[in-house]
């Protein structure tokens, strides 16, 4: 993807250059501003600040090196237009799976200090139907974090 296309990808979502600094694109919804800092030279390396309230455990995600990011970061505007608090998000939380092996969870909701929802996010095409039929075979990824989340209802 090139640079212009990129750009009108984050348009879309509803980043807006800021006035005072054209490579900062802002998206504030109700009061809270995500923002991007577009990298030039390789927009791959663009940075997202996803704010001070959304917990961010990984900052590998921070950038648009993998496509999952992009999608992660329009799945958190989607739950912010919905109403969710900032505060209640949580990006790429470890849960140990195995012995020696770590996942992690795209995106955490919690409500009142419990796990309300786990969402994971997948591109678009053969990774999202991959992961779909690990689902419907022996529950994925996603029901790997929720066993191991003591807070988690059903």
């Amino acid at each position: 993807m090139e640079l212009n296309n990129f750009s009108k990808n984050l348009f879309r979502l509803g980043f807006r250059e800021n006035s005072s600094n054209k490579k900062n694109l802002l998206l504030t919804i109700d009061y809270y501003t995500i923002s991007i800092t577009i990298n030039t030279d390789n927009f791959l390396k663009s940075s997202i600040n996803y704010g001070p309230k959304i917990k961010v455990h990984q900052s590998n995600i921070c950038d648009f090196s993998k496509q999952e990011n992009l999608v992660q970061l329009e799945c958190v505007i989607r739950l912010l237009r919905k109403g969710y608090k900032p505060n209640v998000i949580e990006l790429e939380k470890t849960y140990k799976l195995g012995h020696n092996e770590k996942g992690r969870l795209d995106i955490y909701i919690s409500r009142e200090g419990r796990c309300w929802g786990m969402i994971e996010c997948k591109t678009f095409g053969k990774e999202y139907e991959d992961e779909k039929q690990k689902v419907l075979k022996n529950g994925g990824q996603i029901f790997s974090y929720f066993t191991q989340d003591r807070t988690a209802e059903v």
